[in-house]
């Protein structure tokens, strides 16, 4: 039997690889929707943009009154921050662990994590990341961006973790909070 010289076969090994396909990054094309939310003051219209790692959408305030509002939304929704840059306008938690519910909520309104015997987010051990992102709008006002990432476990079995996906829920319901915070509803007059 013939061997081949180990140079020989690396320089086989390299030239071939480079002749295979690879696959190119998925690629999504941003959605723009106009969300109706309930709030205080009634229905709100809001146009969220919907792309690959988050949501985004414009409210007419500056960036500094966004800032406060939007850390008095993650209190009033018992949001511990682990990230409160002031400078970079980033503002959130890499590193939530949830079980079941979340800000009052089955997680399950917020995350699909696939079904197993029962919606997997409800009885997943979920790991979430959630963080938004303030900059100032083009036009005028501040262009909020809430990135939503999470994964879950069964904690009765020993498989690895699942991807799963944002329903929008958390995004939804961060901007409806926001946009009430930044424009109270008028006081009533007797």
């Amino acid at each position: 039997m013939r061997y081949l010289p180990a140079l020989t076969i690396l320089i086989l090994t390299l030239t071939l690889s480079g002749c295979g396909t690879t696959a190119s990054p998925a690629t999504s094309t941003p959605s723009t929707t106009r969300t109706d939310v309930s709030s205080i003051q009634g229905q709100l219209e809001i146009s969220m943009t919907t792309e690959a790692g988050g949501v985004s959408y414009t409210l007419a305030a500056s960036p500094e009154q966004v800032w406060s509002a939007l850390v008095a939304v993650h209190n009033a929704l018992e949001i511990p921050l682990a990230v409160a840059d002031t400078r970079a306008r980033v503002l959130g938690n890499p590193h939530l662990t949830l079980t079941r519910r979340f800000t009052g909520e089955p997680l399950s309104s917020f995350l699909s994590c696939g079904v197993t015997g029962g919606v997997a987010a409800n009885n997943y051990r979920i790991q979430l990341s959630l963080l938004t992102n303030l900059s100032p709008a083009s036009g005028g006002g501040t262009r909020v961006r809430t990135v939503v990432d999470a994964s879950g476990r069964d904690p009765f079995a020993g498989n690895p973790p699942v991807n799963c996906a944002s329903t929008y829920g958390l995004e939804r319901k961060i901007a409806t909070l926001l946009n009430e915070a930044i424009q109270p509803s008028s006081p009533e007059i007797p």
